[in-house]
């Protein structure tokens, strides 16, 4: 009987091993609060704007693999260069170039 548990034992304790082996976003503090402040002062923007204005906080491939993501609007704009500009102090302090976690 020990040795029919033997290996069930072993595969869990490799998926519970596996589960902690996700990478995750490197950002400090600070950049957690300039992304949330940056959230919050482009409200008007839906995810596929706000994707392309801070890739890093999305996925990847949010913006490449579009059947993965669902969305509400079909026609995406970029943000507007006066958008750009109101926001680039956030986006600098926000760590945008450090990728989001995969969660799949």
């Amino acid at each position: 009987m020990s040795r029919r548990l033997l290996p069930l034992a072993l595969l869990a304790a490799l998926v519970v091993a596996g589960c902690d082996s996700v990478e995750k976003a490197d950002i400090t503090p600070e950049q957690r609060a300039a992304r949330v402040q940056l959230i919050r002062a482009a409200d008007n923007f839906d995810d596929q704007d706000l994707a392309r204005l801070c890739r890093g906080l999305y996925p990847s491939d949010f913006l490449t693999k579009p059947g993965d993501y669902p969305d509400e609007k079909k026609d995406h704009r970029a943000p507007s260069a006066a958008d750009r500009d109101r926001l680039a102090g956030l986006v600098a302090r926000a760590g945008c170039d450090v990728p989001a976690p995969m969660n799949k």
